[in-house]
C-alpha cells in the first residue's frame, strides 16, 4: 500500500541547531521510521505536529 506524502524535508539542508530540534521532534512523534537517507516524508497531520513541536 503506497502512502501520499504532503511535506518532505532534507534535513541536511538545515542549520545544525534546527535539524537537531527536528530530530528530537522525530523522535518524541515517533515518526523516526519515515527518515530515508536524512529526508523525512510525512503527511499533512504528522507535519503539523512535527512543526508544532519544533517551535516550542
Amino acid at each position: 500500500m503506497s502512502e501520499d506524502y504532503a511535506v518532505s524535508i532534507d534535513l541536511a539542508l538545515l542549520p545544525l541547531l534546527l535539524r537537531n530540534k527536528y530530530i528530537a521532534a522525530i523522535k518524541k512523534l515517533n515518526v523516526y521510521h519515515l527518515l530515508e537517507n536524512q529526508v523525512l516524508k510525512i503527511s499533512e497531520k504528522n507535519a503539523k505536529k512535527l512543526f508544532d513541536e519544533v517551535s516550542k
